[in-house]
């Protein structure tokens, strides 16, 4: 059933589920746009199962969320992390803020460190959303913006010392 339900929820046009999950969105969401939470809804449709867990999934992009350190890769260390942080917001600090380019820029990162791909990325994630698991990576830090996404890596940063 948890199955279905989640099925019909993905055949849902956005107008449509924005339209159900009126009464589902977390506090923090209050006041944010519709066209924003309406684009929120569009990168989180696909891992809805239930209209219950929206404010779980899309808290993040309402609030800065408290950061557990220890989710952090446990590979890099906070010295590492800490270099790689400064490195990432240098890299975004120029960006139009697409998708396109947060990729290229971030990919390009990547490969000027040598780290894996996973670890820089789960970092970045981490840092901005609080969680292990949330929507693809451009796409949240585009939907978050250049102000929201540097003030919570510098958040980080500010842990990480």
């Amino acid at each position: 059933l948890d199955w279905m339900n989640g099925l019909y929820i993905r055949q849902l046009s956005l107008k449509e589920l924005g339209e159900r999950a009126t009464g589902f969105w977390p506090t923090s969401a209050t006041q944010a746009e519709s066209t924003y939470k309406q684009q929120v809804l569009g990168l989180v449709q696909e891992r809805l199962k239930f209209l219950a867990e929206l404010p779980e999934l899309t808290g993040f992009f309402f609030e800065d969320p408290q950061v557990d350190t220890t989710l952090l890769p446990k590979q890099l260390g906070p010295t590492k992390s800490k270099e790689l942080l400064e490195a990432v917001k240098t890299a975004v600090k120029t960006s139009d803020f697409s998708e396109s380019d947060l990729e290229t820029r971030l990919r390009e990162l990547v490969v000027k460190t040598g780290v894996k791909t996973g670890q820089l990325f789960g970092l970045i994630r981490i840092s901005v959303t609080g969680q292990t698991a949330a929507p693809g990576l451009f796409e949240t830090l585009a939907t978050l913006g250049q102000e929201t996404t540097l003030r919570r890596i510098d958040m980080m940063l500010r842990r990480l010392d």
